[in-house]
């Protein structure tokens, strides 16, 4: 049985109602931890590993509406290679880049040899310096079609 929460969702919640409330919620994740964002915002991490990968980051200091900010979407094909989906949600807040950190250490304990994924023509249109610029300082190759309709990322791991 879940516990309930000690607030009501039109409370302010404080730090700790908040976490215990992201708990309970989370328990269907393989883990779940508080960290930081480069920009220093303190956030809760929920994680699930296995075939299909999903990796959900949440403000702490915000009403229960409005606490989920951006989650990746994977699936392992293999036992080399994990297929990016989907990385969506808010951007240029360090939420990111945290997800990828979380993607990286978990690939490399697994063994995992490439991570990979494609760009979209709507990735492209709409936001495509700063996806390039995102993939790029994980050590990514980028490569877009000369229509700018589609790519694809690759990025190889070391073990």
């Amino acid at each position: 049985m879940i516990e309930k929460t000690p607030y009501t969702s039109t409370d302010h919640p404080t730090r700790e109602a908040r976490i215990h409330y992201l708990k309970n919620d989370c328990k269907r994740y393989s883990g779940f931890e508080l960290r930081k964002t480069s920009k220093g915002e303190e956030v809760f991490i929920a994680y699930r590993y296995g075939v299909q990968i999903e990796i959900d980051v949440y403000r702490i200091q915000t009403h229960l509406y409005d606490s989920y900010v951006m989650t990746l979407y994977a699936i392992r094909r293999d036992q080399d290679n994990i297929f990016v989906h989907d990385i969506t949600g808010k951007k240029l807040e360090g939420y990111g880049s945290l997800i990828m950190e979380y993607l990286l250490s978990y690939a490399k304990a697994e063994g995992i040899k490439v991570i990979s994924g494609e760009f979209s023509s709507l990735d492209l249109e709409n936001h495509k310096a700063l996806l390039l610029h995102f993939y790029q300082k994980f050590g990514a190759e980028c490569v877009v079609n000369d229509h700018n309709t589609g790519g694809t990322i690759t990025l190889k791991l070391e073990q």
